[in-house]
């Protein structure tokens, strides 16, 4: 490959790269803190007792032996929203991972068996790559044991047949 044609492979790497994760993110929104939790900067009430933080939907700590500024504990009032909101986003990364998995086989696909021009397909099937490690970065601490390995079980069978099929298709 001449010089020309690898940069040209890097740049439809990058410029799918941006198409793609621009596009779901304007799809598929993520979900926002502010969406399911009070600004505690904001809230400018002082809550002393574990009553009124219950009364408020916070989870109200007692200070183990002694009292800190004359209180007895301490009220998180972001306690509850905050962990509906991390099981939310855990969600939308697993399903941003599927997604972006997804993505990455049709682009490998493509760039295997659909493009001719050699920095063209190279192009695609780095893209597919790229797209499916960012999913992956994101969803790498929300996964199981069994479903990395059951996702990098599909992709290595996957890279193996798409492999084997491009060395068939280019000996001909």
């Amino acid at each position: 490959m001449k010089i020309k044609e690898i940069l040209f492979g890097i740049s439809i790497i990058i410029l799918i790269l941006f198409v793609v994760i621009a596009g779901i993110d304007t799809f598929y929104p993520k979900p926002l803190s502010k969406d399911y939790c009070l600004n505690s900067d904001v809230l400018s009430i002082s809550i002393n007792s574990s009553f009124d933080c219950n009364q408020l939907g916070g989870k109200w700590t007692f200070y183990e032996g002694f009292s800190k500024n004359g209180r007895i504990g301490n009220c998180d009032i972001n306690f509850y929203c905050s962990e509906k909101y991390q099981s939310a986003r855990g969600k939308y990364l697993e399903n941003r991972f599927f997604l972006g998995f997804f993505i990455g086989i049709i682009l490998i696909f493509l760039g295997v068996f659909y493009f001719n021009v050699e920095f063209i397909g190279a192009g695609f099937m780095g893209a597919g790559i790229g797209i499916f490690l960012l999913g992956l970065d994101d969803y790498w601490s929300h996964s199981e044991n069994w479903s990395k390995f059951f996702i990098f079980s599909i992709g290595f069978i996957f890279i193996i047949f798409c492999a084997y099929r491009f060395n068939k298709k280019s000996v001909k």
